[in-house]
């Protein structure tokens, strides 16, 4: 064959921008998919699979071009060609599939629902003959929590860290019971006694470290900000339990477990987050209070709820709903009072 019929062959600047686009490609699927399908598997997962990516990109564009500059006379096999890429992307699909399964296998394993019951209860200054009511989770007309919570709550109790803190204050002998009310059901804690000590301290510094000194009430200086006032009369008892189901935290109104009682309900702008799912409300509650104790003590009551589906991807992520009320008494107290609730739902990510 002479010069006037031969093929013209094409420009090697073609050959070399379409080898590349397909390198990029390539780089681009293979990174996208594996970050993917690893996510559930390893953390994090884009360190694994933009190495494979870029290898997997740089061999396409490499045997690409390869295959293109080759001369007449090589005698490319093409059926070979096709069969290696079938050959390439079957391994490639067997590989993601089984690394997917596994990794919605781990997910399923990781996953759990549990929901929390916490009340706060904080005073200032010593406590005699108290008790109080606060919301417990009511699901359809019980309150397995607050059951729970008769049965096995413990407390925790927030003391100074100042140095010359004089220990373990004596425990406080609580008892707890779910009573019914004109509010609905609510959980009772009862103490004869509830001892707080006030505790003044110093802020000291030296080169490299801090810390609180504990100074006597006489030396403390309310107008000096290196002095400090704190006490140890804050308690949070808490329970916890695992369920069995997925929790509906977009959507609980219904079928999860929701704090007694709410008044004059309305949605609020949240916070942050815009998805759908993510929804505000606030409303009255009502708290019960009865105790003697000095005019200028300041108590703080609250309890809270919480339901959450958590899992394993990339990381701990999940959704919840929580429910909060809470509210801030003066002086000796007898009665009902009005707090204030607060209540978010979908909150947090969903697996689709």
């Amino acid at each position: 064959m002479d010069s006037e019929t031969r093929q013209p062959r094409s420009p090697r600047w073609t050959v070399v921008i379409g080898c590349l686009v397909a390198g990029l490609l390539t780089f681009a699927v293979v990174t996208v998919v594996l970050t993917a399908v690893l996510d559930p598997l390893i953390w994090p997962s884009l360190l694994v699979s933009l190495p494979l990516g870029f290898a997997t990109g740089s061999a396409v564009a490499a045997v690409g071009y390869y295959y293109a500059t080759r001369g007449p006379e090589s005698g490319v096999d093409r059926r070979t060609i096709g069969i290696g890429i079938v050959a390439f992307f079957l391994v490639f699909g067997l590989l993601v599939g089984g690394l997917y399964a596994l990794g919605q296998q781990r997910l399923d394993e990781s996953y759990e629902s549990t929901y929390e019951y916490r009340v706060t209860l904080s005073a200032d200054q010593t406590l005699e003959n108290a008790t109080v009511y606060v919301p417990v989770p009511v699901e359809g007309g019980q309150s397995r929590l607050g059951e729970q919570f008769v049965e096995s709550v413990r407390y925790e109790r927030h003391t100074p860290s100042v140095r010359g803190y004089d220990g373990e204050p004596a425990p406080v002998n609580f008892t707890y019971d779910v009573v019914e009310t004109e509010h609905g059901p609510m959980l009772s804690i009862s103490a004869d006694r509830i001892e707080v000590s006030t505790v003044y301290y110093r802020s000291v510094e030296n080169e490299t470290t801090g810390w609180n000194e504990r100074i006597s009430p006489d030396a403390y200086d309310p107008s000096d900000p290196s002095m400090g006032v704190r006490n140890d009369g804050s308690f949070t008892f808490t329970v916890t339990t695992a369920s069995a189901d997925r929790i509906d935290t977009a959507d609980p109104f219904d079928d999860e477990p929701m704090l007694s009682r709410s008044y004059n309900r309305s949605a609020v702008e949240c916070t942050f987050g815009a998805d759908s799912r993510h929804r505000c409300y606030e409303y009255d509650g009502r708290v019960y209070a009865n105790y003697d104790t000095a005019n200028d003590t300041t108590v703080y009551l609250s309890s809270e709820l919480s339901g959450r589906n958590e899992w394993f991807s990339g990381g701990w992520s999940g959704n919840e709903y929580r429910e909060w009320v809470h509210v801030e008494l003066q002086g000796p107290q007898d009665g009902w009072y009005l707090a204030e609730g607060e209540l978010e739902v979908g909150s947090g990510s969903y697996r689709e």
